[in-house]
């Protein structure tokens, strides 16, 4: 039996999709935990690392995540900075954001409020048994950045050019993300600019694994040791969870048409071809002046640099009953 040893914290991003409307706030989420934890809100990057320090402090076994993905990789950048040799406590994704991928990876449903109240139920019952399921991080560096970041999901290209139009076409929403698809797709060959910047061919050069792409302009790229990212794109098959490093990448240096032709074989991982490769990669190098994302959020150097892919630390997601 798993010995029960310290509390559990919320995380809140005030941001945050569904946090923003006020359904789940943070009083309601204080009133589940009881004395069995406490509930830290942010608003702003720079109180991430006080949070973090008194997580540390008052040695914290698990955290609940109440954000979307780009809490992910802030609050995991930071933990990971902070914690350095000693052990990383769990982690249950609340689903507070719109797409929450990592709790889409492990298959857990529910609201804030539910999760939350499992969380407890679980972790406060001696006779509840606990459940992990470990999934590996991306560490992400490039030129003129003084730390790691970590998170899952690393792209550039249309992926890049996705979550731009979605933020534009505010507010955050599944169905906003569908509506952002369907115009990106639509829009393809209409001279508007933003479309056209959307599609541009990111200049980019790419060494994976020691070997040298052949291609200099890509569509989209994508590292992830995640095998379904949004909607229904879910190009990474089971390997790279049973894989004990490394994680997918995959590389299109396709025209729009062709993208047409194959997208829905490509998003679920069946096609490879010449300018479309999809595999496990153990460290990735990107050249580029071009912006990138990481999980949620969107990153533009405004000027050369190199990005080093690689994996980083596994972290535990407990797996309420």
């Amino acid at each position: 039996m798993t010995q029960r040893i310290g509390p559990i914290a919320v995380l809140t991003n005030a941001n945050a999709g569904k946090n923003r409307s006020g359904t789940y706030p943070a009083s309601r989420l204080t009133e589940i935990l009881g004395d069995r934890g406490f509930v830290r809100e942010s608003r702003a990057l720079t109180e991430l690392s006080a949070i973090v320090a008194e997580f540390k402090e008052r040695k914290v076994a698990v955290i609940g995540v109440n954000g979307g993905d780009g809490t992910w990789s802030a609050l995991l950048t930071e933990v990971i900075r902070q914690y350095q040799d000693t052990p990383l406590p769990a982690f249950v994704p609340l689903r507070g954001g719109t797409m929450n991928m990592v709790g889409g990876e492990v298959g857990l449903t529910g609201n804030p409020d539910d999760l939350l109240a499992r969380t407890v139920a679980c972790w406060c019952r001696a006779e509840n048994p606990i459940f992990y399921r470990q999934i590996k991080t991306l560490r992400v560096s490039y030129s003129g950045l003084d730390e790691p970041l970590y998170g899952f999901v690393w792209a550039n290209g249309l992926a890049y050019g996705f979550l731009r139009e979605y933020y534009r076409r505010a507010p955050s929403s599944f169905w906003n993300a569908g509506a952002t698809v369907g115009s990106l797709v639509a829009g393809a060959p209409l001279p508007m600019e933003r479309f056209r910047r959307a599609w541009r061919p990111t200049r980019a050069r790419t060494v994976i694994d020691g070997q040298e792409l052949d291609f200099r302009r890509t569509r989209i790229a994508v590292a992830s040791t995640l095998c379904k990212l949004v909607l229904w794109f879910a190009p990474f098959g089971p390997d790279i969870r049973r894989a004990s490093t490394g994680f997918g990448y995959l590389c299109n240096a396709m025209s729009a048409p062709e993208i047409f032709l194959h997208l829905w074989a490509m998003s679920r991982g069946q096609y490879q071809g010449r300018r479309h490769l999809n595999q496990l990669a153990q460290r990735v190098q990107v050249r580029t002046h071009d912006g990138f994302l990481l999980d949620g959020d969107l990153i533009n150097p405004r000027k050369e640099v190199e990005v080093d892919l690689r994996a980083g630390p596994a972290i535990r997601i407990l797996m309420p009953s």
